[in-house]
Parts: structure tokens; C-alpha cells; sequence
């Protein structure tokens, strides 16, 4: 039999979960030199010092549609670095990551610092209650028979 169509037109749709062009923004702001970390609100960051729960989108939203994604970050960034130009990174980054691997058109990327503070201040507030519980905690003791 011979198939004398070889490129059949299929209909169907490529469709992105929010959560994906989150994740997507939020390894590209790994790679952004000054950027300590995407934040959410108070209620998230006080469940996150409570208990080791690690959110890597957090701070990060985003409206996707179907041939173009808007996003709105919220970043701590390192003290003493160069905030516009933290900021033109994050927007290329975010703009060429999502291009790259969805074919959207990001229209807007709006960034929100919302906190400064030192490489060192940052990692002391990473420390959760839970860590600091299982810090204190004796070792348990090995019974063997």
C-alpha cells in the first residue's frame, strides 16, 4: 500500500500547565548571577521556617496563554549588586528558556524585589525550626544483641 500523504494534518493542541513556565522561569533564576532566591508572601516563608518544605516556584506566577506567557517574580537578591541589570538578565533569560522550549512569546516579565540582604544572611534564613530541632537532637543509640 502506498502513502501517498506523507505529511498528514493532524488537528490537536500543545497546551502548558502554569506550573511548568514556573519551573522553567525558576531554573533560569538559578542561573542569574545576584539572585538568591524567587519568594512568596509572609504565609508561605513563615511555613517554610517551620517545617523543611522546599517550593521552588514560589514567588513566581505567571498567566499563560495560548501563544503568549506573562510573569510577575518576586526575588531576594544579593546586597550590593547591580539591580537593573539583575533584572535585564531575568527578562532575556525568561524570555529566551521559554521561548526555546515552548515556542510562547513572553510579553511582559515584571520583577518585584522584595528583599536585599548578604550571601551569609540569606543561608542563616534557610535554617528551618525543623533543622534547628534535629540539630539539638541526641543521636540515637545503637542496641545491638
Amino acid at each position: 500500500m502506498e502513502n501517498n500523504n506523507l505529511n498528514p494534518q493532524v488537528a490537536g493542541d500543545l497546551n502548558f500547565a502554569d506550573q511548568v513556565i514556573q519551573k522553567i522561569i525558576t531554573r533560569a533564576l538559578e542561573s542569574v548571577p545576584g539572585v538568591l532566591a524567587a519568594k512568596g508572601g509572609f504565609a508561605s516563608g513563615l511555613a517554610d521556617k517551620l517545617v523543611n518544605r522546599a517550593n521552588k516556584t514560589d514567588g513566581v506566577s505567571v498567566e499563560v496563554g495560548q501563544e503568549e506567557v506573562a510573569a510577575d517574580l518576586d526575588i531576594v537578591v544579593e546586597y550590593d549588586q547591580d539591580l537593573p541589570r539583575i533584572q535585564a538578565d531575568i527578562k532575556q533569560l525568561a524570555y529566551d528558556e521559554i521561548k526555546l522550549q515552548t515556542g510562547l512569546e513572553v510579553i511582559e516579565v515584571n520583577v518585584n524585589v522584595t528583599d536585599i540582604m548578604t550571601r551569609q544572611e540569606f543561608e542563616q534564613s534557610q535554617v528551618s525550626l525543623q533543622d534547628k530541632l534535629a540539630e539539638n537532637k541526641p543521636a540515637p543509640k545503637l542496641n545491638f544483641i
